[in-house]
């Protein structure tokens, strides 16, 4: 039984058991166990965007400190003391949590614990945002993440590029896989662009927030905020 069937009550395996779930105001229902958490509010963002939040807060009045923790993030996510804390989550830019190129959406999030690396361990500590992400989000009116629908956190950079007809990278499952032609093209832009154009790319770049998402390991019902941030392949 992997985490998603200890959740839900259903398997991931086939559309018909994803049917058995909804989502309404916010909460993610499983008709086959009753039960319903907390989902979130989804957003991505733009680096622009995030700048000029940051430049509208009262800095002034506001103390940061830093320190460094070595442990298990699943732990992390379930200690209620993190209650309403923000994780910052390894993802590819469709903000799901890929194994390799060749993982659709439609393989499910039921996987993910195969992976034991920080990303997946964050997705399935806080399962029904992951579960809305995969299955429930809007990709240009289409629900749910699909093969030919996906979330590309990417998109903004590529437009400025000029990545139109996928010559400069192609985005697959969320890693964006470029060839060695566009690697050299990519130079060639980026060696004639001014310090300002180069920051234009920079504040097109996009991250997903999932807000207030319910953590839903050890029975807890406390949430959490996570940003889901992708770096880009280099081994593929």
């Amino acid at each position: 039984m992997n985490w998603f069937t200890e959740l839900t009550g259903l398997s991931d395996e086939t559309p018909a058991s994803i049917q058995q779930l909804y989502f309404e105001s916010g909460h993610l229902h499983s008709r086959a166990n009753g039960k319903s958490w907390e989902c979130g509010e989804l957003e991505t963002v733009t680096l622009v965007e995030l700048r000029q939040r940051v430049c509208r807060l009262n800095r002034e009045s506001m103390q940061n400190s830093v320190r460094e923790i070595v442990g298990n993030v699943r732990h992390l996510h379930s200690d209620p003391q993190n209650a309403h804390a923000l994780f910052q989550v390894a993802s590819q830019f469709n903000l799901l949590e890929m194994a390799s190129p060749g993982i659709t959406p439609e393989c499910g999030v039921g996987i993910y614990e195969e992976d034991y690396t920080q990303g997946p361990a964050c997705a399935i500590a806080a399962g029904a945002g992951t579960i809305f992400r995969n299955y429930f989000v809007d990709v240009n009116g289409q629900i749910g993440q699909t093969e030919k629908y996906q979330i590309d956190c990417l998109k903004g950079v590529g437009q400025l590029l000029g990545n139109h007809n996928q010559e400069l990278w192609q985005m697959v499952n969320g890693y964006a896989l470029p060839s060695a032609q566009g690697l050299k093209l990519i130079n060639r832009k980026l060696e004639i662009m001014s310090e300002s154009s180069v920051d234009q790319l920079r504040q097109s770049l996009q991250i997903g927030i999932m807000w207030e998402t319910q953590v839903t390991l050890d029975k807890r019902s406390h949430t959490v905020s996570q940003v889901y941030c992708s770096a880009m392949p280099v081994a593929y």
